[in-house]
């Protein structure tokens, strides 16, 4: 049963200094992230080889034994290949070492890594952390390079390039809110050498060299900060523009490891409209309405909030044939078109268009392509975008609605679609988001409308009462020095923990499972934080864990 969190509760709460007890610093070790490189096109994660160098000396090193095996002079430049007795790693095209069985790694104390070879916004990346040369799961001949670095300083690398400084500070702050939660947890993981990668397949990152000093200070005042939806890590997706609606998750997306389309719902990625009063654009007439309209939206300084695409039949028959063949040659996309289209076959004369199922946002889930030689229907919002290209590029979204036009014997003549937004429109809507913080919206609001029903706080810690438990420490930012603890606890006598060098425990008088919440502002201070969490006593709590974090801005409505 959850407890009232006003002072009162604190009479279980004592402060353990005035009784000669003091908790010893912990470690505290951040949170490390691996980032898989990608080559400058975006299309691969695997080399054949990798050019590196440093604006300081660095050290080259092979990580199964803990050798250095070259101290790099500054500038130098090294290249590291893979063979079948192991990596290379030669200079001016002579191997210095050779036969090198494990990682190679490679770590500058004053400098930046740079990868010579790769090209972001036209320039040469640079990385802080280290790098490591792994060898590439799917292919012996090939190599990964993974960029290994704290997490906020990955931030810095991600923030300022899924959205512009110009967006504004708290828009950024939701940015970077949101980016941490799709690292901690993003929709799907299919890396085994890396975490993440750093293309728009995952999100955004081009290292050090394009950081900005307002994207820092948004990555540096929400330090630690994720959003929660009832005490867990949300996986925040976010898009470019939702087009004044945002979708429900389960209408755009299927499930990441059954294909299973519509996927099962997320709660707090509801279709929710932006201003207008509007509920539920399932409908022909509704989406029409909306789509072909231009109301009252955060997303109005989007250039892609309304837009249009015309296409003669004949261009169109074209269009869907050729990509429909394109689509139905890869398994998973060809899942989702039904019947199986036989990219041989004839595609035929187009004889309509029809919408079978929309989402609450208008988007469209299903549609139905008729012609002289077959029917199909196409699911998923990615491949109907990708089924209706013009000029060799996919729909902005499937906000659509279609105009067809037709002559005197009911034949096609044209086909123009109307649309909104671009991307899928789940969750934060990034122009959305620059619209409302130069409306005056903190970031706590902007994360708390595109994600329903959330809390923000810090990542929950899972202590267990077990030999070897260690303290955990966090560190976090709290703009306005307030704030709750949350305690999931299994039933341990006494919770321990320290926050900004004040000790504290918290007696349960409980043995059974509870969940309390304990006003902790008078140990809070505005910016940064420290938190330490100690793990219950294995004397009387063998067996037994908690769980807890601390929540900055309640969710609405709790």
């Amino acid at each position: 049963m959850l407890n009232p969190y006003s002072s009162i509760i604190f009479v279980v709460i004592n402060l353990l200094l005035s009784i000669g007890f003091s908790f010893a610093e912990s470690n505290y070790q951040e949170q490390l992230i691996r980032v898989g490189i990608s080559t400058s096109d975006f299309k691969y994660l695997e080399y054949p080889s990798v050019r590196v160098s440093c604006s300081s000396s660095y050290d080259i090193m092979d990580l199964s034994t803990g050798k250095v095996l070259i101290n790099a002079q500054p500038g130098s430049i090294y290249e590291i290949k893979i063979t079948a007795g192991g990596f290379v790693i030669s200079m001016g095209g002579k191997p210095v070492v050779s036969n090198i069985t494990g990682t190679v790694g490679l770590s500058s104390n004053n400098g930046y890594i740079k990868l010579v070879d790769i090209r972001r916004k036209g320039i040469v990346p640079s990385y802080r952390g280290k790098i490591e040369i792994v060898k590439a799961p799917t292919n012996s001949g090939k190599l990964s390079v993974v960029n290994i670095l704290p997490m906020d300083e990955y931030l810095k690398g991600v923030v300022p390039n899924e959205l512009p400084p110009s967006f504004g500070l708290e828009a950024l702050k939701a940015q970077a809110v949101a980016a941490r939660n799709y690292a901690i947890r993003p929709r799907e993981k299919t890396y085994t050498q890396f975490d993440i990668c750093d293309s728009v397949m995952c999100q955004v990152y081009f290292g050090y060299g394009t950081e900005a000093p307002l994207s820092n200070q948004a990555v540096e005042e929400t330090a630690g900060l994720v959003a929660l939806y009832n005490g867990d890590v949300i996986t925040a997706l976010y898009s470019s523009s939702c087009g004044g609606f945002s979708e429900a998750y389960e209408s755009a997306f299927s499930d990441p490891k059954t294909n299973k389309f519509p996927a099962t719902p997320l709660p707090y990625l509801k279709a929710k409209c932006d201003i207008a009063k509007a509920d539920d654009l399932s409908s022909e007439t509704a989406a029409a309405a909306f789509y072909k309209s231009s109301p009252p939206s955060f997303d109005v300084n989007s250039s892609f909030y309304r837009w249009n695409r015309i296409w003669s039949r004949s261009e169109l028959e074209t269009v869907l044939s050729g990509n429909l063949s394109k689509l139905s040659t890869n398994r998973t996309d060809a899942m989702f078109i039904k019947p199986e289209y036989n990219p041989g076959s004839l595609f035929g004369e187009l004889k309509n268009i029809k919408v079978v199922q929309r989402g609450k946002s208008g988007k469209v889930m299903t549609l139905q392509i008729e012609t002289s030689n077959g029917t199909w229907q196409i699911s998923k919002e990615l491949l109907i975008r990708r089924l209706f290209t013009k000029v060799g590029r996919m729909l902005p979204s499937a906000n659509i609605v279609f105009d067809i036009t037709r002559g005197t014997s009911d034949e096609i003549l044209s086909v123009k679609v109307n649309g909104g937004g671009f991307g899928h429109g789940v969750g934060m809507s990034q122009y959305g988001a620059s619209y409302m913080s130069k409306q005056g919206y903190k970031f706590d609001k902007i994360i708390q409308h595109y994600y329903s029903g959330t809390a923000i706080g810090t990542v929950p810690v899972i202590m267990f009462a077990e030999d070897g438990a260690t303290p955990i420490k966090k560190e976090f930012y709290v703009p306005d020095g307030k704030g709750y603890l949350w305690v999931n606890n299994e039933g341990i006598p006494q919770v321990k923990l320290c926050i900004n060098g004040k000790d504290l425990v918290i007696n349960n008088k409980s043995s059974a499972l509870s969940k309390n919440k304990y006003n902790i502002s008078s140990y809070l201070q505005k910016g940064k934080n420290i938190i330490i969490f100690y793990p219950p006593n294995i004397k009387d709590s063998e067996g037994l864990s908690l769980t807890m974090w601390v929540e900055i801005f309640e969710a609405q409505g709790s």
